[in-house]
């Protein structure tokens, strides 16, 4: 489980790809991942999952049913973590 201040917090990858706000997980575990790809940690809010798998954090799509690691230990996940800035629009002159 994650810690709550994770919530709402953004995943940036090494390779500075970002991942979806999380969310703490409810509910049950999708049938597609079932209980051999590890603990569910926590959702995105578009429905992946953040597993941990051993000692590795990984990241389940749901489009594709892929998993990714994200890192390679849970403390490394952590400190990966950032705070999501909102997208500031800005009116169109004119």
């Amino acid at each position: 489980m994650l810690p709550a201040d994770a919530t709402g917090k953004v995943f940036r990858s090494k390779s500075g790809k970002f991942f979806e706000v999380i969310r703490p997980f409810v509910g049950a575990t999708p049938k597609a991942l079932g209980l051999a790809h590890g603990d569910v940690l926590a959702v995105d809010e578009c429905g992946n999952y953040f597993l941990s798998q051993s000692d590795q954090v990984v990241f389940w799509d749901r489009e594709d049913g892929q998993f990714k690691v994200l890192a390679d230990t849970f403390g490394q996940f952590l400190a990966g973590l950032e705070v999501h800035a909102p997208a500031v629009l800005k009116q169109r002159s004119g």
